[in-house]
């Protein structure tokens, strides 16, 4: 009974990001005011940390590890040099530090993670059924969902899903729907090997069932990228996770991309219009700008970083510059670029250091332990961290990922599975040595 206090906290914590993450334009139906989120937010770190090392104590740091140094050093560069918090507005500052702050008390404890990849799996799968009768449903989607999002400004976005077909089911945009899909799927894939549900038959098939539904609705969402991105990241994940077999990991890996692409090719064959990405890749060269303007704001935030190489513009600040020269709000849609250019080489060195030593860890924590068949790792667990990482590292080629509060929990979640296992992983190889 001592120990019920920290289950209940470990539950809530990651209950609140998986809340907030797939309630993306409906927040302040759920939590209320922005004072609300801010403060259930904040509340989840709390958890966080008492599931993890009890109730607040005064603790001396024997030692920070670099990848906690680096996080660190991506907090300061947020908190004190941060255009939203000038222009009096914090939610999605909150929403960041939070996450990261969750990453620092909750990575050393794995006791949460399956929790987290659960409710990934329930709360995706929730989505694409919910997407899959509203696409099937447009009259009930128009008359009962989008009246949701109209009072936010999301109705004109909405119309547009609608009379081309993607699927945005219960999400303000069908991109944000696809984001859902693809962080389901990789929940959904994971099952495919988790020992949880070895030696039985009917849950594989369900599991196999489920996984290939949710990556049938993220190809009616219409979003190109996303799921370009989510069938390399499988792949790649997949490849790694057969280390143990060298000789036949890349033939099996390329069979499924062959399935993958014969598949393919019967759809567009069968009906080309019937798939609305299938469509956009199909009429992209006929668009006048397929970037969507995406190249224009690459080489704005280029030249702000030329002009301010060392210090940035701050935290988002491109979004206000992008306002205050054309009247919207847009991101770079580069992650790379948009850190280069709102925080300089000062900090932006050492984000890019923690999204390339984290994935590496996790890729190489995966690849030791299925070599080396070690006992205590969870490699479903792995297998996600590798694929939801790999995938961030695409997406913000194209995207804005690690300023979408909704994506980075999933994303964090990933980079934590990663490092506990891999600091696990030294443990173990360092005893057998």
């Amino acid at each position: 009974m001592k120990l019920e206090y920290k289950k209940i906290c470990r539950y809530l914590s990651v209950l609140v990001y998986v809340v907030y993450l797939y309630t993306s334009g409906l927040a302040s139906y759920i939590f209320g005011t922005w004072q609300n989120i801010i403060a259930v937010l904040l509340g989840a770190v709390v958890l966080g940390y008492i599931a993890n090392t009890g109730f607040p104590k005064i603790r001396i740091v024997k030692a920070i590890k670099p990848v906690d140094l680096l996080v660190m050093i991506m907090l300061i560069a947020i908190i004190f040099n941060n255009a939203d918090i000038k222009n009096g507005s914090y939610i999605n500052t909150v929403a960041t530090v939070s996450i990261f702050l969750f990453y620092l008390v909750s990575k050393n404890d794995n006791r949460w993670m399956e929790i987290a990849t659960n409710l990934l799996f329930y709360g995706g799968l929730f989505h694409a059924v919910a997407s899959f009768i509203l696409y099937l449903l447009p009259n009930v989607y128009m008359t009962y969902v989008m009246p949701l999002f109209v009072s936010f400004g999301y109705e004109s976005t909405l119309l547009y899903c609608v009379r081309n077909g993607y699927a945005a089911g219960l999400a303000p945009h069908y991109s944000t729907n696809a984001m859902y899909m693809s962080v389901a799927l990789g929940a959904a894939f994971i099952r495919l090997t988790d020992r949880r549900f070895k030696g039985k038959p009917i849950m594989n098939k369900i599991n196999i069932a489920f996984t290939a539904f949710i990556l049938f609705v993220l190809i009616l969402t219409g979003k190109r990228a996303h799921c370009v991105f989510a069938l390399v990241c499988l792949f790649a994940a997949y490849y790694v996770y057969n280390s143990d077999k060298p000789k036949n990991r890349l033939m099996k890996t390329l069979a499924l991309i062959a399935v993958g692409g014969i598949a393919l090719v019967l759809i567009v064959e069968i009906a080309p219009d019937a798939v609305p990405v299938i469509r956009r890749f199909i009429y992209m060269s006929q668009l006048e700008d397929s970037s969507l303007g995406r190249n224009a704001r690459m080489l704005m935030a280029l030249n702000l970083f030329l002009r301010n190489a060392l210090t940035g513009i701050g935290w988002n600040g491109f979004t206000y510059y992008y306002n205050a020269t054309f009247g919207d709000w847009l991101n770079v849609h580069n992650v790379y670029l948009q850190l280069l250019c709102e925080e300089g080489l000062r900090f932006s060195l050492a984000f890019f250091a923690f999204f390339i030593v984290s994935f590496l860890h996790a890729w190489n924590a995966l690849k030791q332990s299925r070599v080396q068949k070690l006992d205590g790792i969870n490699e479903s667990l792995l297998l996600y961290s590798v694929y939801i990482q790999a995938f961030f590292l695409l997406y913000s080629l194209t995207g804005n990922p690690l300023y979408d509060a909704p994506f980075l929990f999933p994303y964090i979640f990933g980079c934590a599975f990663g490092e506990y296992y891999y600091r696990k992983v030294k443990e173990l190889t360092a005893y057998e040595s």
